[in-house]
């Protein structure tokens, strides 16, 4: 496993960084709103449970990730904000992008959408963009054993 080590002396994002991610976050989530096939078009989607990664974890049945999944485009497409509030949008001054909803509703115990931009990818990684599409959007649910 490699690292990248930050070695600038402030390694958290400026505000200006800051600024251009939540506007990039407020822009997509507009360009979201009542259009489900440019959701498709435009957008990576994936879910992993925590029981696949953590044997911390219970396992979360298939249906349940499925119908998290569901609820969260249907969301989205009804229209999200960037306001740091359940089911809408923070963004962190380190530069990460996410979403939670309340797991309790499902059954388990955190639910965690993930926002990742190809515009933004290179800030802090030296990897390449592993999509096929200017945006991904990855879910995480899990549940404590």
């Amino acid at each position: 496993m490699s690292y990248k080590i930050i070695t600038d002396s402030n390694p958290i994002n400026t505000d200006e960084q800051i600024t251009g991610l939540r506007t990039e976050m407020q822009n997509y989530a507009k360009c979201m709103k009542g259009n489900q096939e440019r959701f498709k078009a435009l957008t990576y989607f994936g879910v992993c449970a925590g029981h696949w990664v953590s044997p911390q974890c219970a396992v979360v049945p298939k249906e349940t990730m499925i119908k998290i999944c569901e609820d969260f485009e249907y969301m989205l497409c009804m229209g999200t904000k960037v306001n740091a509030t359940l089911n809408n949008w923070n963004v962190g001054f380190m530069g990460s992008r996410w979403l939670d909803m309340d797991g309790e509703i499902y059954g388990v115990d955190s639910i965690r959408v993930a926002f990742y931009s190809k515009k933004h990818w290179d800030m802090r990684s030296d990897k390449k963009w592993p999509y096929d599409k200017p945006y991904a959007v990855l879910i995480t649910v899990e549940k404590a054993k």
